[in-house]
């Protein structure tokens, strides 16, 4: 993470060392105080030991109005800057070029967006300042004790090293597991994102079986792998309460005695038992947060993929022509294009024709930088799609698919965010396509019917007007009237399109057709 997320992650854990480095003195001050209740005590000194002790309650009070008041404000720093993080990150992916985001997978976004980002964020504003307050604890409980008693020092290290025994044993097979549940669970996300996008698809074709036996086999996995992270971490938690009891009544066994045999004085061992819990929460912290460290960088190292993609030869398009040079591509292993050339005069109203699964999608998708992983070159305007930058991409190309989005907001929310200087025009366009106001301004985009949706998306298009239009499949579910009336924009427009379409009422239009067969791609002129 970087830039100004830094800056505000970077003061809030300053917030956080130093709310968590306050309680280091205090915690010295209240074993002298309770150190000298107990010498008072063992005089019969009632007077000092009331006095004493309403001040040490007094200390406790105050620290706890401390605390209380303090995280009110700690707590909203946080919120603030783990949202201005997340939109930093949002901006950040979707920054990324159109075949990196074509091409990610829902589970695996998902875990970077949430998982990820927890594990990072939390390494500054956690994981850090507690490590290294348990540090500075450590050294000082130690140093208070030593220079008064350095017997008790050793005694008390040795106990709390008993602590590290759990994390030995069992860290290893909680780090497999954590790894494993991470993998499963963004196999699952995805297979349940698949279904949702296309639960009436799966009900049409009979594909109910299949796709619940593949949400059993997985379930089954993931419940595997969730027994073994649930006994790895029962058989933690048992060890932990166990040697919570050794340490807490081990130390006074042992200190006890040691004042019993005159190593160590009476208010000493007091203060040691006083300090005895914070050192011990303080070196177990080291050691349970320091496997925490590589699960961070691992994390870091996931979520910087989207921080280093970014393309570094922004050039401008000159012209509109559109052109492969020995381009040749395949889709899971079938050839769409073997060593393709063509040149294609965007400026033109152009049909793109060929057999249904010939690739002709396949072409937009390479020609707009969707797709990426071919052979050869391909040039809009003598710049390769992966190397024009944002502000270019959208003043020179509108790509519209065949299957359209299924935006949940109205019509008009498009048109305000997308041409927002000509959604008047917009609109006008979509209500000569027989679009309603009441469609416009109250129907969500994915509660219309797909020749209305289509229409929606037409009209955003022919707005934005740009030199280079790509209309895949452009009159599917449209009415007989809605496909005169496009005709008609087409014909009227500034500037060519490149269509493809098996639509007999669209070739009339045609200045050129161009033809994807065996791989390659002939022109004819009209």
């Amino acid at each position: 993470m970087k830039n100004d997320c830094d800056q505000y992650l970077k003061k809030v854990s300053l917030a956080t060392w130093i709310l968590k480095i306050i309680p280091i003195p205090i915690g010295l001050i209240v074993a002298q105080m309770s150190s000298s209740i107990t010498l008072s005590a063992t005089e019969g000194a009632v007077h000092k030991v009331l006095s004493e002790g309403l001040m040490l309650i007094g200390v406790i009070l105050v620290t706890k109005v401390f605390h209380v008041i303090t995280n009110i404000a700690y707590e909203k720093s946080v919120s603030k800057a783990l949202h201005r993080c997340k939109l930093f990150l949002y901006n950040t992916f979707l920054s990324n070029s159109l075949h990196r985001l074509y091409a990610c997978e829902y589970g695996v976004v998902i875990e970077n967006l949430n998982d990820d980002f927890n594990t990072i964020t939390n390494k500054k504003l956690n994981l850090l300042p507690n490590f290294w307050v348990g540090v500075v604890t450590t050294l000082i409980y130690c140093i208070f004790i030593g220079l008064q008693s350095p017997i008790l020092v050793i005694v008390l290290i040795s106990i709390a090293l008993l602590q590290i025994i759990p994390p030995i044993i069992v860290k290893k097979y909680m780090q497999m597991n954590y790894d494993s549940c991470r993998e499963i669970e963004s196999k699952l996300t995805n297979h349940i994102l698949e279904g949702y996008h296309g639960l009436a698809t799966i009900k049409l074709y009979d594909l109910k079986q299949w796709w619940l036996e593949k949400m059993k086999t997985l379930h089954k996995e993931y419940t595997k792998i969730g027994h073994l992270s649930i006994y790895t971490g029962t058989a933690e938690n048992m060890m932990e309460n166990l040697l919570s009891n050794i340490l807490k009544y081990g130390t006074y066994g042992i200190v006890g005695m040691l004042v019993l045999l005159q190593y160590t004085p009476l208010d000493v061992a007091v203060e040691a038992m006083v300090l005895s819990t914070g050192l011990y929460t303080a070196i177990k912290t080291i050691f349970d947060l320091a496997p925490h460290f590589a699960i961070a960088e691992v994390a870091h190292k996931r979520i910087a993929v989207w921080f280093s993609s970014q393309d570094s030869c922004s050039k401008q398009p000159s012209g509109t022509t559109m052109s492969l040079c020995e381009v040749s591509f395949n889709f899971k292993d079938k050839p769409i294009l073997q060593k393709a050339n063509c040149l294609f005069e965007a400026d033109k109203i152009c049909m793109i024709k060929g057999a249904n699964g010939i690739g002709k999608s396949t072409l937009f998708k390479l020609l707009v930088g969707l797709l990426n992983t071919y052979e050869g070159t391909i040039e809009i305007g003598g710049v390769r799609p992966e190397c024009m930058n944002e502000e270019d991409f959208l003043k020179y190309i509108f790509y519209l698919p065949q299957d359209d989005a299924l935006f949940q907001f109205t019509p008009k929310v498009l048109y305000e965010m997308a041409v927002y200087e000509k959604q008047e025009q917009a609109i006008q366009m979509a209500k000569a396509f027989g679009l309603t106001e009441e469609i416009l301004s109250f129907s969500k985009i994915n509660t219309l019917s797909g020749g209305e949706r289509k229409k929606v998306f037409l009209a955003l298009a022919l707005t934005r007007n740009t030199p280079i239009l790509l209309l895949d499949e452009p009159t599917n579910s449209l009415d007989e009237p809605s496909k005169k009336v496009l005709c008609n924009f087409l014909r009227n427009r500034q500037g060519g399109a490149m269509i493809i379409t098996h639509d007999d009422v669209l070739d009339e239009l045609a200045q050129r057709v161009y033809m994807i067969m065996d791989g390659e791609i002939d022109c004819a002129k009209r």
